[in-house]
């Protein structure tokens, strides 16, 4: 038995030396200050590491800047004439920074930070409009870019712990909630865990949990389907949801509404001929979304078009499918391309027309 030990605990050192010598996961661990996210998303000025799967694919190394944003520079306010919102699709910790969104739409104003990602993993419309109110206060952006993707809308009424959500409010509206991610010391022994390499491979490269005692002696029985009655109610959120949300960054962008600019995502994996996935949004809920935010004199621009009129004549693929779904440097440049003209016609932001950053060459 004592061979036996001191050959698992060689083995786990042998494991831990080579998986530190290897792209594992490290960093980007959410801001101590939750008063602050998720504009303030991760522990600022910290070294990041980035990889998917087992395999560890699309390694990416990185900084968090002073404001916990995936980003090779700091923010500053009144720098950025641009703020682009959304979720892990826009922080896009799988690809280069140059072939960001942001850094296209950058580039393209005449000045890499023109144009600033706000964005961080798993949120939702809700959490989208609390950081669009946070970037105003802060940063002061003329003109709001949102990526939405497919499950924005639903997550944005279900209150899950550590994000927004829409709940309903007392004059039988919608108001901005949130759960705390983090309780007492719930998070303690994770932190200490967190320095090791094998640990952090096994849940953030693997996406192992760790068993809960609390757990063991529960059955599990699939969740019932909901009653025509419980989708109608969901249904009834989603749409007051959508309607704050409209009114929450109609107000949001310096320029004003015209600054506003919906991409919305589409099921790129029909193009490559992969099965049509079920949708977490009904069409109906995006429809009703894009058709507020055109009512508002939001503008709207649907990537679907823009994605089979590139493939039609590139074929070349906009995600790292079949493996991960979020945009390649390909269809973060078509996403760019497509978002432009909404800054340049109606908002007016002249491309070619530098920011100026202090410190830097005019």
């Amino acid at each position: 038995m004592g061979w036996l030990l001191a050959g698992a605990l060689v083995t786990l050192l042998a494991l831990e030396l080579l998986l530190r010598a290897l792209p594992v996961i490290e960093g980007r661990i959410r801001s101590d200050d939750e008063s602050l996210w998720p504009l303030h998303n991760y522990r600022p000025n910290e070294a990041y590491t980035y990889s998917l799967g087992w395999d560890m694919r699309h390694p990416q190394h990185g900084r968090v800047n002073n404001f916990g944003q995936l980003a090779p520079f700091d923010y500053a306010p009144g720098e950025a004439r641009v703020a682009v919102i959304g979720d892990s699709y826009v922080e896009s910790a799988m690809n280069l920074y140059d072939e960001t969104l942001p850094a296209l739409l950058g580039d393209a104003l005449g000045n890499r930070r023109a144009a600033i990602g706000l964005a961080g993993s798993g949120l939702s419309l809700a959490d989208y409009a609390a950081l669009a109110s946070q970037a105003r206060a802060e940063l002061a952006p003329q003109a709001l870019v949102f990526v939405i993707i497919d499950g924005d809308i639903a997550e944005s009424v279900q209150p899950r712990r550590g994000w927004h959500h829409y709940a309903g409010a007392a004059d039988g509206g919608m108001a901005l909630r949130m759960l705390a991610l983090r309780s007492g010391q719930d998070s303690a022994l994770s932190g200490r865990l967190a320095g090791s390499a094998l640990y952090r491979y096994l849940r953030r490269n693997l996406g192992w949990s760790p068993p809960d005692p609390r757990t063991w002696l529960r059955t599990s029985e699939p969740a019932p389907a909901p009653t025509e009655a419980e989708r109608a109610v969901s249904s009834q959120r989603q749409r007051q949801a959508i309607a704050r949300f409209v009114q929450d960054v109609s107000v949001a962008a310096a320029g004003g509404p015209s600054c506003v600019t919906l991409l919305f995502d589409s099921d790129r994996g029909t193009l490559y001929g992969a099965p049509t996935r079920e949708a977490l949004d009904s069409p109906q809920m995006q429809a009703e979304l894009a058709a507020q935010a055109r009512a508002a004199g939001l503008q709207v621009v649907q990537l679907g078009p823009h994605f089979a009129q590139d493939y039609a004549q590139k074929r070349l693929r906009f995600d790292h499918s079949p493996f991960d779904r979020h945009w390649n440097s390909r269809g973060h440049a078509v996403a760019a391309a497509a978002a432009l003209p909404s800054l340049t016609d109606a908002c007016r932001l002249a491309p070619g027309q530098a920011t100026r950053v202090p410190g830097s060459p005019s």
